[in-house]
């Protein structure tokens, strides 16, 4: 029975480590104003953004979200995210604004 706990620690560190990072600090959970680009409609919007792991989620102003599939949640640039749509098949650039 003293495995279980062991366990279930191993789980916790484990996943605990996933997220979508920047300048190796943790950006998951946290919602950001962005300026993203549709290729599928070639517009900029003004939106606002939360990541969760590789996933983002697009907040339109009106009301509503779409979720979005990071290249990767270790973040370089983030005035230059690439992001994808599958159900959509629609390719996003986005420009997260204040984190600078």
């Amino acid at each position: 029975m003293k495995i279980i706990p062991l366990i279930m620690l191993i789980l916790v560190l484990t996943f605990s480590t996933f997220g979508a990072k920047w300048r190796g600090k943790s950006i998951d959970g946290k919602l950001f104003d962005a300026e993203i680009f549709s290729y599928g409609q070639a517009k900029f919007y003004d939106v606002q953004v939360k990541f969760r792991g590789t996933d983002c989620y697009i907040y339109w102003p009106k009301g509503g979200y779409i979720m979005v599939d990071l290249d990767d949640e270790d973040i370089d640039d983030i005035h230059n995210i690439s992001a994808f749509n599958y159900k959509t098949a629609t390719y996003y650039d986005i420009d997260v604004a204040g984190l600078d």
